[in-house]
């Protein structure tokens, strides 16, 4: 399962904005940011907000990593995300009111090195009674 989940190449000037979705994923990258021409997204907004992102890993590969900026000069807003279970860095963190803990979902399986990609058969992703997203948190 190498390669990204999401790959956005924008133009400069633009907005993007990924909001209210769970992502599960156990693919080397979640997100690939990039921007046409080279080194000029400083003028583009990518923001996350209100998402749950759960990273899982097959058996002698890493956990994915949730962004992958491809250019310097990318700038990422993130806020009211859950994140758990992704490798750290590339903008992930636990501030502006994200929340880097299990978001506790039905039937979620547990966090190790799965040997095939049917742990996720039947899981049911919707909030527990006590998941973080029902808090008002995220």
């Amino acid at each position: 399962a190498a390669g990204d989940v999401f790959s956005f190449v924008t133009p400069k000037n633009s907005r993007l904005l990924i909001a209210h979705n769970t992502v599960v994923a156990y693919s080397a990258t979640v997100f690939d940011l990039a921007c046409k021409p080279a080194n000029s997204c400083g003028s583009t907004l990518f923001n996350f907000a209100n998402n749950i992102f759960l990273g899982y890993h097959l058996k002698g590969a890493e956990p994915p990593g949730l962004l992958y900026m491809d250019d310097r000069s990318i700038k990422v807003t993130a806020s009211h995300n859950i994140e758990y279970g992704n490798r750290p860095g590339g903008g992930s963190s636990c501030r502006d009111g994200n929340i880097c803990s299990d978001p506790r979902l039905v039937n979620q399986p547990p966090q190790q090195g799965w040997a095939n990609p049917t742990f996720l058969d039947n899981f049911n992703f919707r909030p527990t009674s006590d998941s973080p997203a029902r808090s008002g948190r995220a």
